[in-house]
């Protein structure tokens, strides 16, 4: 049995993932971090919807307007949801005839506290 150190790393994923990887001819993963000591489902991961995105009812959406049809921001791509959402009008000091605040409701960073 081998009991020497090996290399290892944390990395956290644009996606929200933190996974501990080690060395043994090659990286492999070993844990996913999150998953293990939170307990978290999809919806838990903080960046899992990409960019301007919310995940609700285990689905990624794009926030609407308070009235449900107003768009202020489009998905990326339609067929993956998950790659997150653009603006549709950039955000600047000229055009900000153009924003306002949306209310998010109900709305939560992570499910479970440890």
């Amino acid at each position: 049995m081998d009991t020497s150190p090996s290399d290892s790393f944390l990395w956290f994923h644009p996606d929200g993932y933190l996974k501990a990887y080690e060395w043994a001819n090659e990286w492999q993963e070993v844990k996913n971090v999150l998953t293990e000591t939170m307990n978290l489902s999809e919806c838990g991961y903080c960046t899992i919807c990409g960019n301007y995105s919310i995940c609700s009812n285990g689905q990624c959406t794009c926030p609407q307007g308070i009235d449900g049809e107003t768009s202020y921001f489009i998905p990326l791509d339609d067929r993956e949801p998950d790659q997150g959402c653009s603006k549709v009008t950039p955000l600047s000091c000229q055009s900000s005839q153009f924003h306002s605040f949306l209310e998010l409701k109900d709305v939560t960073y992570f499910t479970n506290a440890a």
